[in-house]
Parts: C-alpha cells; structure tokens; sequence
C-alpha cells in the first residue's frame, strides 16, 4: 500500500494528500542532500530538518505542518519508535472562533431567510440545521434519507473525518418544516432533475455530485452576506451555536452535541467568550 492509500484509507482530503506528499518529498530530497537513509532517521535528523526548514524562513505554523506530515509518514513505514511521536512546535497560539453571533441574530437569519419557492424552502431547511443543530456544511451535504427521524424529533450525524457520530434533537418547527420538505419540496426537486438518489439535500439539477450541493450551500451564504451585513460564513453558525450550547449544557455534553474529537476543541469556545467579553468592556469602559 503507497503512501497515498494510506491516507485515502484514513479519509485525509485530497488537498491534504497532496500537501503530505509533498512535504514528505521535500524531507526525502533533504535525506538525499545529507547522505542519509530514510531507514537510520531519528529524533536527531528530524530537529535537523525542522532546523534547515526555519532558516529558510518557515514560521512555527509552517514547521508543525512538515513535522505533522513527517509524523503521517513515518506511522505509514510503522517505524518503531517513531521519531516525530513526542515532538512538538512551540509558539503556536490556537486562534479562537470570533464574530461569534447571539441567538437573536441566529433566529433572525433564519426567520428573515425567504420561502416563496422551493429551492428558497430547501436552502431555509439548510440554513436551520446549520443554525439550530451545529453541523457542518460537509455533514449537511453528508446527510441521507435515513438520519432523519421525524416521529422521535431526531437527526443523525454519521462520524467522519469532520466529527463524531451524534444524535440531535430538532426543534418542533423543524420536525414541521421537515415534514414538508420530504412530502412536498424534495419529491418536486427530485422530479426537476430526473435523478433518484439516498440523499436527503437535493438540487434540481441533473447530477447527483455532491459538489453541486456545495456550491448551492455558498449561494446561500452569498445571498445572506448580501441581507446581513454581520453575517460572515457558514462556520460563523456553528461558532455561535457551540458558544450558545455552553451557556446551557456541561463541557462534556456540548463536546458530544459539537461532535469534537477533543476537549480541547470545545473549550477553545469557551475562551473565545471571555476574549469576547474583555473586548467589550474595554471598548465600553476603557482604562485611563
């Protein structure tokens, strides 16, 4: 199995592939330079290498990329032990979700979103589980007929590369809206395009490439750029969700809703708040 396969086994992206291969290219041509063997590396040539890299002006950002790719790399080889495994890049400060919206203007997104068609009705469906449940735009354009469960008022995200497997529960005007769009909406836009498919989000163009959905998602938040001037992107939804969720629920609890790998991931949130909170009060009550 080559390298590649590998991290197509572990649903890395295709960007992602080509930016380990890359980087693991780069490392070999270096190996190649110094005499060395990739079979006698250890911690020592690695340093050397992440060494070489910074004088050629790589940032903290840069260098924990490479030593990522080389970690890929060597798991790949099952070189035991692996040189990069207790290695890590100093200085990197994690950014912190910002613009992070309030429940007023989540709800005013989505009430204020139009709905005298049906494509306008399918994407304020879009708009309200991205709003109302957290997921992301490749777990929108991921789900099928069979995540959803009206009768229990629950919608199922399968885990991926994005997230964890969870169960969330809709709002009772989403079980409605819902209703309409598997009863009325989505049979005419299955119609329009003479295709059947599993999915639950349709266009009614004639393909069932998810990447057509994915363009239909940035119309979406085009068109809501344009009515709301706050309103950044997509993941601006999630941020202020997961930010929201803290505000009712344990860390724990919101780490499942958030489908995060890590609690890490779901504190940043927290922080983000009181970085936000600070940011007010010196605008509001600056020191002297």
């Amino acid at each position: 199995m080559s390298f590649k396969h590998y991290l197509q086994k572990k649903q890395a992206s295709p960007n992602s592939i080509r930016s380990h291969e890359y980087n693991v290219n780069c490392f070999e041509s270096w190996l190649l330079d110094q005499g060395l063997d990739i079979k006698v590396v250890d911690q020592k040539e690695v340093l050397a290498y992440l060494q070489y890299c910074k004088s050629k002006g790589n940032g903290n950002r840069t260098l924990s990329h490479y030593l990522n790719s080389l970690n890929q790399y060597f798991t790949y080889l099952e070189v035991k032990p692996n040189p990069c495994l207790h290695l890590k890049i100093k200085g990197i400060a994690k950014r912190l979700p910002s613009g992070l919206l309030s429940e007023k203007e989540l709800a005013h997104l989505h009430r204020s979103y139009p709905q005298n068609t049906i494509h306008e009705q399918r994407d304020k469906l879009m708009l309200s589980l991205l709003i109302y449940q957290g997921i992301t735009t490749a777990e929108l354009i991921e789900l099928s007929m069979e995540d959803v469960e009206l009768e229990l008022g629950v919608l199922e995200i399968k885990s991926s590369r994005q997230g964890q497997y969870r169960k969330l529960k809709l709002l009772d005007h989403q079980v409605i809206d819902l209703q309409n769009y598997l009863t009325k909406v989505r049979p005419k836009l299955e119609k329009a395009s003479g295709m059947q498919t599993n999915q639950l989000i349709i266009n009614s163009g004639k393909s069932e490439r998810k990447d057509k959905l994915k363009n239909t998602i940035q119309e979406m938040v085009w068109r809501l750029q344009k009515r709301h001037s706050y309103f950044k992107n997509a993941r601006q939804l999630r941020s202020g969700r997961i930010a929201l969720w803290l505000n009712q629920h344990n860390l724990r609890q919101v780490q499942y809703m958030a489908g995060h790998r890590y609690i890490s991931s779901t504190e940043r949130y927290r922080m983000s708040q009181v970085d936000d909170l600070q940011r007010a009060l010196s605008k509001h009550h600056p020191r002297k």
